[in-house]
Parts: C-alpha cells; sequence; structure tokens
C-alpha cells in the first residue's frame, strides 16, 4: 500500500539506488584497484554516465580475467541503465501529473485574505463582477471559485462574462466543497469571506448541501496537515486561522431552513449570515408594485437619539472609499420647534394581479396581508389546479381563512 503514494516510490527508488551503489562497488574494486569510497562514487558515476570498462586496467592480464571484467561491466552497465531510465520514466509521469493537475484546478492555493465562492449558479458572474469593483479601491484582490464543474468551462463563462476584472485576480478551482480535503486545498481557513452559492434548482436538496458544506467549513480548525506537524506550530497555526478567519454568507432557498442554519452557526465561533435570495426578489416584487418610488430609502431615526457604542450605521454608499465621516453636524437641531404627525387618510381597497405560482408564494401573501389596505382583492393566475394551490399552501402553514385584509381569486389559466 504504500508503494501506492509518490512518497512510498521515491524511498523505493532510493533505497534501490542506495543498494545498486553498494552492491556493485566491489566489482569496481575488482576492475580497478580501488578505496570503498572511490569505488562508491566510481559506480554512481557509471550508473549517470555508463561506458565500457577498458581491459588495460585488469588486476591479471589473462583471457579468464578479462572477459570476466567484461561481463562484470556489462553487468553493471545494465544494472545502471535500467534504474536511471526508471527513475527518469517517474519523475517525467510525475511532472505530466502536476501539468494534468495544475490543468484541471486541482492544485493547491496558498492565499491569505481572499474572497472564496463555494460552488457555481447563474448569479455567479453577476456576484464576482460586483467582488471586482468592491476590490477596485484596494488595487484588486484574489478571488477564489472551487465547484465541481469543469475549470475550463467556468473560466470560459468568466472570460466571457468579465474580459477587465479590475485588478482583481479570479481562480478556479475543482474539487467538491462538501470535501474538507478540498477546502484546505483552497486555504478556506485563511479566507477573508466564504460565499456558499445554491447549486441545486431543487430548493430542499440545495439547502441541505449548504448545510453540510457548513459543518464542513466549522471543521476546518483542526485542519489536515501532516502527522510529523510540530505542537508549537500547530499551536501557532490555531491562533492564526482563528484571527485571519472570515465570515460566511450562505444561500439558503427555503425560509423553513434558515432557522435550522442559524441554529448550527450559532454552535460555533464562525460568523455565519444567511440571505434568502427568493425571497428577497419576491419582497421587492411586492413592494415594488406597492410603491413605486421604492428605490428612495429613508431613514429616519429621531432627532433627540445619540450614537452610542455599540450602534451600527448603515451607509448606503457606492463603494467603502466613497464616504467619510465629518466632525462638523450638517443638520440644524432647534428644539423649540414642534414636529407634528400629518394626518394620514385610509388607503382605499386595490386589486393585484399575481401570474405565475413559485414556491414563495407562501410569503408574498403574507406581506401583501401586512401592507395591503383591507378589502383588497389579489388574483392569482397560473397552471396549477386550485386544489393543489390550496394543498401546498396548507402543507407549507398557511391557513388562507387567517388573512384579514387581502381576499384570493384563483384563475386557472
Amino acid at each position: 500500500m504504500v508503494l501506492c503514494t509518490v512518497r512510498g516510490q521515491v524511498a523505493l527508488l532510493v533505497l534501490t539506488g542506495l543498494f545498486l551503489d553498494v552492491a556493485m562497488a566491489p566489482i569496481a574494486i575488482y576492475m580497478s584497484p580501488q578505496t570503498y569510497s572511490s569505488a562508491i562514487y566510481q559506480t554512481i558515476m557509471d550508473i549517470l554516465d555508463p561506458k565500457s570498462s577498458s581491459d588495460d586496467f585488469a588486476v591479471w592480464p589473462s583471457e579468464v580475467v578479462v572477459w570476466t571484467t567484461r561481463f562484470l561491466g556489462l553487468v553493471e552497465f545494465m544494472s545502471g541503465f535500467i534504474y536511471l531510465n526508471v527513475v527518469v520514466g517517474f519523475v517525467v509521469d510525475l511532472i505530466l501529473s502536476k501539468m494534468d493537475a495544475l490543468k484541471q484546478g486541482k492544485m493547491g492555493i496558498v492565499e491569505c485574505n481572499h474572497t472564496l465562492v463555494l460552488g457555481w449558479n447563474d448569479m455567479c458572474l453577476s456576484f464576482l463582477h460586483q467582488i471586482c469593483l468592491a476590490n477596485a479601491s484596494e488595487g484588486g484582490g484574489v478571488i477564489v471559485v472551487l465547484c465541481d464543474r469543469p475549470r475550463h468551462d467556468v473560466e470560459r463563462q468568466i472570460q466571457d462574462a468579465l474580459p477587465d476584472t479590475i485588478k482583481s485576480t479570479i481562480v478556479v478551482s475543482h474539487g467538491n466543497p462538501l470535501m474538507a480535503a478540498d477546502l484546505n486545498r483552497v486555504s478556506a481557513s485563511l479566507a477573508r469571506s466564504i460565499t456558499i452559492m445554491a447549486t441545486d434548482t431543487r430548493t430542499d436538496v440545495s439547502d441541505a448541501a449548504v448545510l453540510r458544506t457548513l459543518l464542513t467549513i466549522q471543521s476546518l480548525r483542526d485542519g489536515v496537515r501532516p502527522p510529523w506537524w510540530p505542537e508549537v506550530v500547530e499551536f501557532l497555526w490555531l491562533t492564526w486561522c482563528t484571527q485571519v478567519r472570515g465570515h460566511v454568507v450562505a444561500d439558503v432557498g427555503d425560509t423553513d431552513n434558515n432557522m435550522l442554519m442559524k441554529v448550527v452557526s450559532a454552535t460555533s465561533d464562525v460568523v455565519v449570515e444567511t440571505i434568502m435570495t427568493h425571497q428577497v426578489l419576491g419582497r421587492l416584487i411586492v413592494m415594488c408594485s406597492r410603491s413605486p418610488s421604492l428605490a428612495n430609502v429613508h431613514l429616519r431615526p429621531p432627532r433627540s437619539r445619540k450614537v452610542k457604542h455599540g450602534d451600527e450605521i448603515i451607509v448606503l454608499a457606492e463603494d467603502n472609499d466613497t464616504y467619510k465621516p465629518s466632525n462638523a453636524s450638517l443638520a440644524k437641531y432647534n428644539p423649540v420647534v414642534t414636529l407634528v404627525k400629518a394626518p394620514t387618510k385610509a388607503s382605499p381597497p386595490s386589486r393585484m394581479l399575481l401570474c405565475g405560482w413559485r414556491r414563495e408564494l407562501r410569503d408574498i401573501l403574507r406581506l401583501l396581508d401586512g401592507i395591503s389596505p383591507p378589502n383588497t382583492e389579489v388574483h392569482l393566475v397560473n397552471a396549477t389546479p386550485v386544489a393543489k394551490r390550496l394543498a401546498d399552501l396548507q402543507d407549507e402553514g398557511l391557513d388562507v381563512a387567517e388573512f384579514r385584509r387581502i381576499k384570493l381569486t384563483h384563475t386557472v389559466a
């Protein structure tokens, strides 16, 4: 089993070379009187540069001795020739295997503070573009993509979609994000941030893969290191990894699995943020249909509120270097002025049309029931039978009879 590894094969070649050198040293002494150390050196030279031995150096110039010397020289030549060709073949095969691994994206990536993307889907190209824009102000950065797709296919898509990476370097590696060995190969423990993409159209399958990837990332503290790793270096490695370990962002498809992700991440010191892209898109669609001026963001804290230690300030900007804090206040506060809340009028009932059917429609209906005026009509137009719609909503924990502000009208079309 040891011979199946590269280290075992190298050790076997070295031991074989030492054995041939020691075994053929007496032949060199017989052919030409010299010390044993000189004979070992001469044997090594004969293996590296085979040549026919001269008969002038024979000890006794008899015909038997001459032919014996020739025979021993032939044995030495054949042994050295075979051994040297085996070594050359082994080196060539090792170089070819390394080049093939480099072509397939299976070589180790030695990086630190890089952005690691696990998985590949249709949103990765736009995500990589945004990461490149964010890294432009810092002089660029390294982005590593680890997925199970062929490396050349992924690189072709990136080159077609992102001809200019804005000083950033994108490295594609082939592997399985569920394997700890592949994560260690791309230096996941030293990454500045790790993004787990949804890789399957089926939500349950994708969330299960994301959960397994999170568990694998949490187990990277020990890492995969050789058995001769010193204890002192091990302590320094663990300390360093803990300090530079970045946060993890996971793409969750189902709302019910979001709480499970948070429970799993709460048991570890790895910071995990979950984002439900489908729910975000659904909420944006609903809010845009309700409020055409959704693009105007208003942050309205009370005027008397003071920023204290521990508070977080949300800044909406193009990049992290497009704004800076100012010591002077830009707003003039007059405590004498009394603000009176303007009277609001009740919004009249409205009618909304939702075309198509999706799994996250339950959350959309709940959102509409919370922000719509009373007696709002919501027309559902899709090809799904009405009985199946109600059954799916019931299985997802939604009872349409509990709606207080909206009324559903089903149309099969």
